[in-house]
């Protein structure tokens, strides 16, 4: 793809409200595999509105909750975004990054004991 052309998408896609977040996007490295979170109504109309990855899925409830599935992507690249919708989100999937996330937090919640 030659300058004008990758410029041109680049133009189209933000045109189209395409807004491949900055602090998730990339190619994925290591790994990959399905993530799904779940987020709470309250930030439910500021997931759907965004693209912030190639693969999403999103899948609006009817509690208003909107479940997020991510593909071909690494827990380095998605960690960061989930943390930025703490305590609006729930990893549902996979297990071993719920768990790993849940023992982060129980960690940071340690050091607002005092």
């Amino acid at each position: 793809m030659e300058s004008g052309e990758s410029q041109l998408k680049l133009d189209f896609d933000e045109a189209m409200g395409v807004d491949y977040s900055p602090h998730f996007m990339g190619p994925a490295e290591g790994k990959a595999g399905e993530v799904v979170v779940k987020l709470d109504k309250a930030v439910s109309h500021s997931i759907v509105k965004k693209k912030w990855h190639p693969s999403q899925e999103i899948e609006e409830l009817k509690s208003g909750d909107v479940i997020i599935r991510f593909k071909n992507t690494t827990y380095q690249e998605i960690k960061p975004w989930i943390y930025s919708w703490i305590p609006y989100c729930e990893v549902i999937r996979p297990k071993q990054l719920r768990e790993l996330v849940k023992k982060e937090l129980k960690q940071a919640s340690r050091l607002y004991q005092h």
